[in-house]
Parts: structure tokens; C-alpha cells; sequence
């Protein structure tokens, strides 16, 4: 074999190796990157699932990135998928623990740890469909000094009177002809209920009227055909002090100086026979 023909040989040969060195790592995945990688295009590869993510690290294969459709972007841990980004926005799975406040809408440094701050008319809505044995909003003690407080605080500028509304639906499955304010708190103190309130004791701190008065407000108290009670014809006494209705303390307060100024000129009436029966 000549000089020449040899050297095509080991030329041949070299390529050969080359060229099953490069089939080699066509068929082959990376087993590591001793330097960094850099790209200047798109890498691709496939969907993946959440027990087995597309992207994942070495030895940990049910936990890292995949897509559960198009235009999803998915995170799992454990085999279960906890994250999910899609055009309509992030969904959870799962707790959330925040370290310091979470902000939404509020910008991006939220004043308290729940911060909502946004221009919707409705700011935030509670709504579950388990049982009546569960509860949309608790509110646990703090400490023992501090017994389930829930605090409604509203910022307003002068002038503002705003208004607490408690509002249930006509009915459970919200068929109702609108929604019913079961509790409203004004902005003076005063508490509407829209029906009946049951309570062990109620405690008032009306004051007492003169006799006139109390006169006067318990001859204005009189029936209205069967509608009930005649509540334009109220004393101002035992008017509500907003909308129409009668104050019930201040009623009590008045009847109570009738009734005391009955017993008094009856007791009067009666020392005479009390002294003659004595004779």
C-alpha cells in the first residue's frame, strides 16, 4: 500500500470518528455544562406534565416548568401542579405565605399586610360553596386582651358621611328580587337592623323628659288604620332620629314619666280612703 493510499486511510478514519462523535451528541442529552451557556435563540422542547416537568433539575424529576395547554405557563412541586400563568392571569394552589405585604392594585409598596387598593366598585368579594358549617371570613382572637376585633376602617375627607352596609341575598341560591341590607351602621353609630333582634339584655342611655314632654310624646303614639303605627304623627321625642321609625328608648324613657306621674296622683287619691279606713 502506497504512501498515499495510506494517508487517505487515517484521514478517512479521522472523519469517521468525527462524524459518529457529532451523531453521538445529536442523539445524546447534555449530562452537564462544565462553563456558561449562551444563547442567541429560542430553545424548545416539550410539554412535560406536572409529574414530570419539561424543565427540571438533575435527581428532583416531578418538581420544575411545563405547560398544561397553549399559552400556559405551569410550575410543579411533588408531582403537583402549584402554579399556573395564563393570559387570564396567576392561579395558586395551595397556601401563600408572604414575609412582608402583599399589595393589590395598592402599587408596589403596600401600607398593610393585605393591601387592596384599586378604582372596581366592588373591592373584594369572599365567596365559597361548601356547607353552612364553614365560614367565608373568620376572625380569630389576637390575644387575650383582644377577643376577635374586626376592624372596618374607611379614610374619608370632610363632608363624607359614609354608610356600612351587611347585605344578604333574598334567597340561598341568589334568585332573589335584589339583595336585602340585613345591618346597616351609619356614620353616627347608629345600627338598622331590617328584621327581628334578639339579645340577652339592652342597655340605653336615654335621658329622662320632663313631664310634658312625655306627655306629649305618648299621646302622639296612635294607630294608622291597619298599617300600624302612625309615625308622622310621632313628638320628635320618640321619633327616629333617621328615617321613619320610633325610638324605642326614648318611647320607654316617656312612658315610664307617665307612669310614674299616674302612680303618684293615684297614691294621692287613695291616702284619703287609707286614712279613713284607719279611723
Amino acid at each position: 500500500m502506497s504512501d498515499v493510499t495510506a494517508a487517505i486511510i487515517s484521514k478517512l478514519t479521522a472523519l469517521e470518528a468525527r462524524l459518529a462523535a457529532l451523531e453521538q451528541r445529536e442523539t445524546t442529552p447534555l449530562s452537564g455544562i462544565e462553563a456558561a451557556l449562551t444563547m442567541t435563540g429560542p430553545l424548545a422542547f416539550g410539554a412535560g406534565s406536572a409529574a414530570s416537568p419539561a424543565l427540571h433539575v438533575v435527581g428532583d424529576t416531578n418538581t420544575g416548568i411545563w405547560q398544561s395547554a397553549a399559552d400556559n405557563l405551569d410550575i410543579a412541586t411533588g408531582g403537583t401542579n402549584r402554579v399556573n400563568i395564563s393570559s387570564t392571569g396567576l392561579a395558586v394552589t395551595g397556601a401563600v405565605t408572604a414575609s412582608t405585604r402583599v399589595g393589590i392594585g395598592g402599587g408596589s409598596s403596600p401600607s398593610y399586610a393585605l393591601h387592596i387598593a384599586n378604582s372596581d366598585t366592588l373591592k373584594m368579594s369572599l365567596n365559597h360553596t361548601a356547607t353552612t358549617s364553614t365560614r367565608a371570613l373568620a376572625v380569630n382572637r389576637r390575644n387575650s386582651s383582644d377577643n376577635g376585633v374586626l376592624e372596618w376602617h374607611q379614610e374619608f375627607s370632610t363632608g363624607d358621611a359614609p354608610t356600612w352596609n351587611f347585605v344578604r341575598v333574598n334567597r340561598p341560591d341568589g334568585s332573589g328580587a335584589a339583595f336585602l341590607t340585613a345591618v346597616q351602621i351609619g356614620w353616627s353609630g347608629n345600627i338598622w337592623i331590617a328584621d327581628d333582634c334578639s339579645a340577652k339584655s339592652f342597655t340605653d342611655r336615654t335621658p329622662y323628659p320632663d313631664k310634658a314632654t312625655a306627655m306629649a310624646s305618648v299621646r302622639s303614639m296612635r294607630r294608622k288604620g291597619k298599617a300600624g303605627l302612625d309615625h308622622a304623627a310621632l313628638h320628635s321625642y320618640v321619633k327616629a332620629k333617621a328615617g321613619d321609625g320610633r325610638d324605642l328608648s326614648a318611647t320607654v324613657s316617656a312612658q315610664n314619666v307617665v307612669i310614674q306621674d299616674l302612680l303618684e296622683r293615684l297614691e294621692k287619691l287613695e291616702a284619703p280612703n287609707a286614712k279613713e279606713k284607719t279611723l
